[in-house]
């Protein structure tokens, strides 16, 4: 059996459009013209534009008997089928082809675009703030939903999205945060689909520290719905007390992660050791996990020695496979480092530390944290490998690389 080709169904549309003639109007009003084509053009933006010429006074229209509205001009005489004024018509030159005609054409045109007040507010879809229309006109005229300053900004981040990766580090300014006053995000259900639906928090941008290599630029935590919710923990955040006492309502065994964005209490390079020390005493029988690039000092390690001993694993964020060695010889519990995006599965440090990419980036079916939880174990010897990932995971490469010694060798050498 054999099936005939499909035939496809025509992208414009066809409006009917009667206009009467008369003795001394003009070639637009002398004649009838049905079925002017208007390719590219939806059936409801036409209709919205006749609508509102009407509302003008400029047309008015008719519903024939086919449930077709006929739109005529305003001071156009109709004439019925039996009226004997209708022979005039036999007498009327008749039009060009309706789709060629620049007459009808113009008619089209004119229907379809609707006179626009640029003083008028339009309310943008990205920034939410109410513009004067003036502001919303693309180079060709037409009225777009973003105003000229989002756009602006938009084309900006596009330019410097393409260029080389260390020149967009050197342009970005410098970053300022505010001093964080203890607010957290908290999630009872994550949507992330790498972590998987477990209890995730986010802590201020305030609490990441300036020695962090990412400090500047390179951060995942930047982009998409998880940046725009981190830039809003400050005012939507939780007070550090209801943190903590939702942390102490979770199930016995349950697994969740602190700082999907952010870091330990305290601003700067300084960590809170007593606030610390409360989310330690509420994630007793739990498992949490969390990261952090506040191991400089020895009072910082102290504090994160400590609660690694009680169960909270707080991991120590390396920012090369050198780097790896100096944190893990300090002895206060485990680390992670960030990779390259083509470094391989398995890898060891100069002193043959082995370091595993996470499970999450090298399986078939992606293990999430939920089944997974080698982040959360503090006596664990094999050290956890991240690859660049974001849209800036060019230039994490190459801050990964840049942070290396010159005279590197070894099997970290593939990094």
């Amino acid at each position: 059996m054999t099936m005939g080709p499909i035939k496809k169904r025509p992208t414009s549309i066809r409006l009917e459009i009667a206009i009467i003639a008369r003795p001394g109007m003009t070639a637009f009003d002398a004649g009838t013209a049905a079925g002017i084509t208007m390719p590219g053009t939806s059936g409801a933006a036409v209709h919205v534009a006749l609508r509102s010429l009407c509302s003008q006074g400029r047309l008015r229209r008719e519903r024939g008997k086919n449930g077709m509205f006929r739109y005529y001009p305003a001071g156009a005489a109709l004439f019925r089928k039996n009226d004997p004024a209708h022979a005039t018509l036999e007498n009327a030159k008749p039009l060009q082809d309706p789709i060629t005609s620049p007459v009808m054409r113009n008619a089209a045109d004119e229907a379809v675009r609707r006179p626009v007040d640029l003083s008028a507010p339009r309310k943008c879809i990205k920034c939410k703030k109410k513009r004067p229309t003036r502001d919303f006109l693309s180079k060709t005229g037409k009225v777009l939903k973003h105003c000229s300053r989002c756009l602006g900004r938009a084309r900006d981040r596009m330019r410097e999205r393409h260029a080389p990766p260390m020149e967009r580090l050197a342009a970005r300014p410098a970053r300022r945060d505010k001093s964080p006053a203890g607010r957290v995000r908290f999630v009872f259900r994550s949507a992330n689909r790498k972590t998987g639906p477990i209890p995730v928090s986010t802590s201020e941008r305030g609490t990441c520290p300036p020695s962090c290599t990412f400090y500047k630029a390179g951060c995942y935590a930047d982009y998409g719905k998880l940046g725009h919710h981190w830039r809003g923990t400050e005012d939507r955040g939780l007070p550090w007390d209801e943190f903590v006492r939702r942390i102490a309502m979770l199930v016995p065994g349950q697994i969740w992660r602190h700082n999907v964005a952010g870091d330990l209490p305290g601003e700067g390079e300084a960590i809170d050791a007593a606030m610390l020390s409360r989310l330690v005493r509420a994630n007793r029988g739990k498992r949490g996990f969390t990261f952090t690039h506040k191991h400089a000092s020895a009072r910082n390690r102290e504090a994160i020695k400590k609660a690694n001993a009680q169960g909270f694993a707080v991991n120590l964020s390396a920012d090369s496979v050198e780097d790896v060695d100096r944190l893990l010889d300090y002895k206060v519990g485990p680390a992670v480092v960030v990779l390259p995006e083509d470094a391989p599965d398995k890898l060891e440090t100069p002193a043959g530390r082995s370091i595993v990419v996470c499970p999450a980036e090298t399986t078939k079916n992606a293990v999430q944290c939920r089944d997974c939880g080698l982040c959360a174990k503090t006596w664990r010897k094999v050290v956890i490998g991240f690859r660049a990932h974001g849209p800036d995971k060019m230039l994490v490469s190459q801050l990964v690389r840049s942070r290396r010694p010159s005279g590197a060798e070894g099997s970290a050498e593939a990094c």
